[in-house]
């Protein structure tokens, strides 16, 4: 996926930082736990019916089947998301693969030396406790900025390009 030279090295990968990745997990449990607490429900308002509702149990286990499935889906879209979304840095370029969906990967690959500008940034509470931010390099190509959120310690990012760039 990535072609190096002979005298290419890899300096640094960075993924997001792993508080994004908890934070989804966090999401996807409360939606885990959602349908129990709906069964709770029905089952008190089929208590309360005058009638019997005939299948209600049949129909909760296949809406609620169909809908884990659909959510288990969107937790691996999700950690793919998280895994593939990588900066690569050497000391001739730097490779950015953003993977968009299953089947959708846009690969940047920008030479050290059209690189113009880092700009940092770490915004609130969280993100400077956990030392988390968002790392924004403008270079001299066609596309101009390129972003990555969430990345743990942004500053040592900067830090290592600018190191790079000086050499």
């Amino acid at each position: 996926m990535i072609s190096l030279t002979q005298e290419e090295k890899i300096i640094a990968v960075i993924r997001r930082h792993l508080i994004w990745l908890v934070a989804k997990i966090f999401s996807f449990a409360v939606l885990l736990v959602s349908p129990i607490i709906l069964y709770q429900f029905l089952s008190l308002a089929e208590k309360s019916l005058s009638f019997k509702v005939v299948y209600l149990n049949q129909l909760y286990f296949f809406i609620v089947s169909v809908f884990y499935f659909i959510t288990w889906i969107y937790f691996f879209i999700d950690f793919l998301d998280y895994w593939l979304d990588v900066w690569v840095i050497t000391n001739k370029k730097m490779v950015i693969i953003d993977q968009k969906g299953l089947f959708h990967r846009d690969i940047s690959e920008i030479p050290i030396d059209k690189i113009q500008d880092i700009k940092t940034s770490t915004e609130g509470f969280l993100q400077t406790t956990i030392n988390f931010g968002t790392v924004s390099v403008q270079t001299a190509s066609e596309e101009n900025s390129f972003k990555f959120d969430s990345v743990p310690d942004p500053e040592k990012v900067k830090d290592i390009l600018l190191k790079i760039m000086h050499k």
